[in-house]
This record gives structure tokens, sequence and C-alpha cells, in this order.
């Protein structure tokens, strides 16, 4: 059941949500929070034990308590991931225009996607394997 509702959400979510919750989704700072979201990934935990650690130095008393945490935590998270957002990764992202990507073999069109399927016919490779010529024997 579980598995059809996240279906569910995910064929939703691809095709777009209309009404309140698409006005909802839209907000600039729910969307900025999807801007940043992979850092919030990546530093949530760091942020948490650098939490633990900082008590344990400071000698205070460790927190239990799930919505305090909550509030502690989940502040700087985001500003981490912000700061990670603005001094590092969107620099790196505005470098992709001098890298340009296109794998050879791949040029437009339906190909230059990875995940195309063909009833009728064999799946092309995205890199065909070379022809090796074959030595007359003696």
């Amino acid at each position: 059941m579980v598995a059809l509702a996240l279906a569910y959400l995910v064929a939703k979510t691809a095709e777009g949500f209309d009404g309140p919750t698409g006005r909802l989704l839209s907000l600039p700072p729910l969307q900025y929070v999807g801007k940043i979201s992979y850092g919030i990934y990546l530093y949530h935990l760091f942020v948490l034990q650098a939490f633990w650690k900082f008590l344990s130095v400071a000698h205070l008393p460790l927190l239990d308590k799930g919505p305090l945490l909550f509030l502690i935590l989940t502040p700087t998270t985001v500003a981490m991931a912000a700061l990670s957002w603005k001094l590092l990764e969107e620099p790196l992202n505005g470098l992709k225009r001098h890298f340009p990507y296109q794998p050879e073999g791949l040029r437009g069109g339906a190909e230059s996607s990875f995940l195309v399927f063909s009833v009728k016919e064999r799946p092309r490779r995205a890199y065909p394997m070379p022809i090796r010529e074959k030595s007359p024997r003696s």
C-alpha cells in the first residue's frame, strides 16, 4: 500500500501540482529549500555530531528532547547548506558552461536519453562496441 502511495506521489510530482498544493510548493522559500536540499542532506549528520561534541566539551547536559533538538539543529543545518550553496556549489555550477558534456554517439533526439526503450527493436548501446576484424587463419 505504501509503495502504491509513493508511486502515485512520484507520478503526480512529475506531472506537476496545481491548486493549493501547487501554490504552496511554488513559494520562493520552499523553492530555495529545494535548491539547497542536497546540502541539507549532506550536512545534517555533521551538524548533529558537532552539536553533541560541543555539548560534551562544554560540559553541558545532553539534550534528548526531539522538538528542542529540531528547533536548534534545523536552522543550523539550513544555514550551513545555504553557505555551502553560495560559496561552493553555485560557483562550481557556474563553471559547467565551460565544459559542455555530450557523450560520443549521443547527438540529440531520443537517442540522447539513457532511458530509451523500444518494444520493436533491440535497445541501442550508448557506446557501440568496436568491430574487430577477424584475422585470416593460416
